[in-house]
């Protein structure tokens, strides 16, 4: 179960590592705007499906 848990972690934090790629490719104004867009949608579509299978693991 820990296992799961700490593969769950890792791939939260890669997709977070993928979301500040993303803010540093649009610094300073951090406008997300067609492809930047559904990349930035998708990380954290990701991420909220993660958070969602940690809840069930706690």
């Amino acid at each position: 179960m820990s296992d799961e848990k700490t593969g769950l972690m890792f791939r939260a934090m890669f997709l977070l590592e993928d979301f500040r790629e993303l803010l540093r490719e649009t610094a300073p104004s951090h406008v997300f705007n067609g492809d930047v867009k559904m990349k930035a949608e998708r990380i954290l579509a990701d991420l909220e499906k993660i958070i969602e299978q940690l809840k069930r693991l706690i």
